[in-house]
């Protein structure tokens, strides 16, 4: 049995932020679901849906109860229960209460097909579910159908909530399989009909905000809702659920669902990997970030055991970052330029380069101040003169408008053009309470975060080829003991 799992999904699950640099260190402290051990239940609805996960599982064991056939194996180093429950609500909620009782499994996971609602959603798109609701409760009444949410966990909302940690894996895992262009998150409408009407489909949007709808994953969230165990629900479109869903769905859902089944084994080689790190867990919101500036090399530990997700970011670390990241190019510079820069410290190869590229300098009186902490705004200058020392588009975000932040006063003028860029290309969000915080430090959580987002969407990478994390193996990389290499 992989312990890891058992281990990690016992942790009290934290709650997530999936925004770059406005995610709150503080926010990982937060309880997401009730502690539980136990293999990772898979339930899809079909067959089709099932099929490649089966194949690509170790099976130790198969058992019949109620008609349906439950896997006992290894997936990608993660143990798992995998069944196909059948289509609809009953079916779907049955098997869910038969992993839990009888398996006494840790999460579960629903995947499968979906037909897409969101206007932005098309198909062979992914949809993570953000919470979820059952469209079809109500009254019908002789003016016609009355939802309420009663059927909900939130009786006001009629909204079912699902493990914002597992669904994180979800989300990190379609983008890394898919691209993150073709990955939404937000509320999955579930309902015994399937779908094939435009006018139903406004309706879904309407009143719900609805990015795709099936027939079973609120009835699996529900009962994992009520027995306190974390679920994720993930959906590849088959479909529009327009007027011609059937034709559509006939030709695309055995792509689909094999889609969807890739997902699920990305997000078991995230939940087998190992760091060496003791503070960075794999249901923390930043375990995906910071397993692949690892793997790339970009990254490495404040010890050899310690990430310091928290800790604050220096200059000469971020110099180092981006020296790596450019492959550390031999420099040919006999000094820094900086006095206090020494020849003999890890960033001074970095610092050389960076300054002679003009993507950093120093301060008036003939310093670098390597060991301050930067800021928000200085990272994003680095980043932006990186970006453009190596040929990439940075007309991205020109037109973006920074007076929609409440503090878009404290921007420093030599870092508008950078923050208009980094807020336009997605690298940098506001923090919650509205605000662009371009004076606020960054952790090197959140530097974690933005790189790995940088170098999936910025494409300036010359001659140094970056490991996905799902090619990263659960060795150390290479010169990655050194507590220097932060």
């Amino acid at each position: 049995m992989n312990r890891l799992f058992k281990k990690t999904l016992s942790l009290m699950l934290v709650i997530v932020m999936t925004v770059s640099l406005g995610v709150s260190a503080a926010a990982a402290d937060q309880t997401g679901a009730a502690q539980a051990e136990g293999p990772l239940g898979i339930v899809s609805a079909m067959s089709v849906e099932l099929n490649a996960l089966v194949e690509a599982t170790k099976i130790s064991k198969t058992e019949e109860i109620a008609g349906n056939t439950f896997y006992e194996g290894v997936l990608n180093g993660v143990d798992v229960v995998l069944v196909k429950a059948g289509i609809g609500k009953v079916l779907a909620a049955s098997c869910a209460e038969t992993l839990i009782d009888t398996y006494h499994v840790g999460g579960i996971v629903f995947t499968g097909i979906a037909g897409g609602v969101g206007d932005d959603v098309n198909v062979m798109d992914m949809v993570i579910a953000t919470e979820l609701v059952q469209h079809d409760y109500g009254t019908e009444t002789n003016s016609g159908f009355e939802w309420n949410g009663k059927a909900g966990s939130n009786q006001e909302t009629g909204m079912i909530p699902v493990d914002e940690s597992l669904s994180k894996i979800a989300y990190d895992s379609a983008c890394t399989v898919l691209g993150a262009e073709k990955v939404h998150q937000g509320v999955i409408a579930t309902g015994d009909q399937f779908i094939s009407s435009e006018s139903y489909v406004k309706e879904l949007q309407t009143k719900f905000d609805a990015l795709a709808c099936e027939m079973e994953g609120a009835s699996v969230a529900r009962v994992c809702d009520q027995f306190g165990m974390p679920c994720a629900i993930l959906r590849c479109m088959s479909d529009k659920a327009d007027g011609i869903a059937h034709d559509t769905y006939a030709f695309n859902y055995t792509e689909a669902s094999n889609t969807s089944a890739s997902v699920v084994q990305e997000m078991m080689k995230t939940l087998s990997t190992t760091l060496p790190f003791t503070d960075v867990k794999n249901t923390d919101w930043c375990f995906s970030e910071v397993a692949r500036v690892y793997a790339d090399g970009i990254m490495g530990g404040t010890s050899n055991t310690t990430f310091s997700p928290a800790g604050t970011l220096t200059r000469g670390q971020v110099v180092a970052m981006l020296y790596r990241m450019a492959g550390s190019p031999a420099v040919t510079a006999n000094t820094t330029g900086f006095s206090d820069v020494d020849n003999g410290a890890y960033y001074a190869d970095a610092v050389k380069w960076a300054s002679g590229k003009e993507i950093v300098g120093g301060y008036a009186d003939g310093t670098f101040a390597p060991n301050r902490a930067i800021t928000r705004e200085q990272l994003a200058a680095i980043l932006y003169r990186y970006a453009k020392a190596n040929g990439a588009d940075i007309s991205v975000g020109e037109d973006t408008n920074l007076l929609s932040y409440k503090d878009f006063q404290s921007v420093g003028q030599y870092a508008v053009p950078a923050l208009q860029w980094a807020v336009g290309s997605g690298l940098i969000s506001g923090r919650d309470d509205g605000t662009l915080d371009p004076k606020g430090t960054a952790s090197r959580a959140e530097a974690a975060q933005i790189l790995k987002n940088f170098c999936e969407k910025i494409s300036i990478l010359r001659g140094y080829v970056f490991v996905h994390l799902r090619e990263f193996s659960n060795q150390p990389a290479k010169n990655h003991t050194k507590p220097e290499m932060r």
